[in-house]
């Protein structure tokens, strides 16, 4: 089954992570994709929100990874994967930038989302509660049983 972490909080800066995600010993540029964010210019992307809606303080992005486990990785091709991966950061692409990348440097396969902490259309700050991150859940459960996969629905987090 699938899991899904969200990343509390995180020492690196909005920049380190970013390139954290695009090392390329984790994972090459056509593992990467950007929901209103360019994955080649991702940082400056998301900072150029945060100055439009004067929110360069505090928090400056939300990190969630969705992880795959063995027998599922067997049954994953890379476009396959990056189809999921796609569909998944529609949940929160409507209002937030997302950089999101594909991870094979683990015996786990997963994928990264970045999300800006800005919302684009509000300036506000990324908020969600148990019952936000159930609906996404949900939204994740969705998509993968097209593919025959589950969530696991239980974690620390919900």
């Amino acid at each position: 089954m699938a899991i899904i972490k969200f990343i509390g909080n995180n020492r690196r800066t909005l920049y380190g992570q970013v390139e954290y995600l695009k090392d390329q010993k984790k994972t090459s540029s056509e593992y990467s994709y950007g929901f209103g964010v360019n994955p080649d210019f991702a940082t400056e992307d998301m900072r150029t929100i945060k100055l439009l809606h004067q929110q360069e303080d505090g928090r400056q992005y939300k990190q969630f990874i969705l992880s795959f486990d063995r027998q599922e990785q067997n049954e994953l091709t890379t476009d396959k994967l990056m189809k999921i991966g796609v569909k998944v950061g529609h949940y929160y692409s409507n209002n937030y930038q997302i950089l999101m990348t594909a991870h094979f440097d683990t015996d786990n396969l997963h994928l990264h989302y970045l999300i800006n902490s800005v919302n684009i259309h509000t300036g506000q700050k990324f908020t969600s509660g148990r019952l936000d991150l159930h609906k996404f859940k949900l939204y994740v459960d969705e998509i993968l049983k097209n593919y025959n996969m589950h969530l696991r629905m239980y974690s620390p987090e919900v």
